[in-house]
């Protein structure tokens, strides 16, 4: 278990608090995952029935996403967790019932571990970091709130499209999105960051040991993420958004194993940080 593992667990034991979390296949892996999960939390399963568990069973997954943000917003649950539900559809029924205007800075901080290691990685959706302004802003609001949410402050790994000696200025995106995370490494550096560039090589950047990765664009991070917890033994600790003023999990609807989710959720509500 990494370190931050066993922060979250000491966390989360500290008060047991009450989630929904969207689950519309339970799977035998997933079940049991849940029902470890409830020793650390007052969970309400959505979507679905299963037995031993406090479940509120749905017609469909549209049905289920506006139940947990019922839940959420009068305030029966204290966190929630997307599961397994549809993410755009679950989030945009949120900003309706909040009455908020489409939200162009949901912030997806995203915490992976595996045999003792474990870093955080930003740009992790598909719409993410597609301009230098939301690049920008993406991974700076992620380190403030590892240092001021954890007091945490990351050794960051940026990476790129292209090497420096590779085939510089021939193809026109890959060089946008160079120029890009070179600008961002650069400010960041000038901020007295512990700041790498590992351009292609992102498996450096782990080997190395850096704690808060950012990959080129969030299509890349998407797609390296699915790579490392699907197939590379790595698990989903847990996903944060930001900025939405509720404690909103939103870890991949694909993932099986639910305790490190909830443990996640309950250790972020206990810090009493948003």
């Amino acid at each position: 278990m990494s370190e931050i593992e066993k922060r979250f667990l000491s966390e989360a034991k500290q008060k047991c608090r009450k989630l929904a979390i969207g689950i519309v296949d339970p799977s035998p892996e997933v079940v049991s995952s849940l029902k470890q999960a409830v020793d650390y939390a007052d969970l309400i399963v959505v979507g679905c029935k299963i037995d031993g568990l406090n479940c509120i069973e749905t017609k469909n997954e549209t049905e289920a996403s506006k139940i947990i943000v019922d839940l959420l917003k009068s305030e029966k649950v204290e966190g929630v967790i997307r599961g397994q539900l549809k993410d755009s559809e679950t989030h945009k029924l949120f900003l309706q019932a909040y009455n908020r205007p489409e939200d162009k800075e949901k912030i997806p901080v995203c915490f992976l571990a595996k045999d003792g290691q474990w870093f955080v990685t930003t740009s992790c959706s598909n719409y993410s970091s597609l301009t230098l302004e939301t690049k920008r802003s993406e991974i700076w609001q992620t380190i403030q709130w590892l240092e001021s949410n954890l007091g945490i402050k990351p050794t960051i790994a940026i990476t790129s499209t292209r090497r420096p000696t590779g085939r510089v200025g021939e193809f026109g995106l890959l060089e946008e999105i160079a120029e890009r995370c070179e600008t961002v490494a650069k400010e960041l550096k000038e901020k007295g960051y512990d700041v790498k560039e590992y351009y292609i090589e992102y498996e450096k950047a782990v080997w190395e040991g850096r704690t808060l990765i950012c990959p080129a664009i969030g299509m890349i991070g998407n797609t390296w993420m699915k790579g490392l917890t699907y197939l590379g033994g790595w698990r989903w600790v847990g996903l944060a958004y930001l900025n939405q003023g509720v404690y909103w999990n939103n870890t991949p609807k694909n993932n099986k194993d639910w305790l490190w989710p909830v443990i996640f959720s309950v250790a972020w509500i206990n810090r009493g940080k948003l």
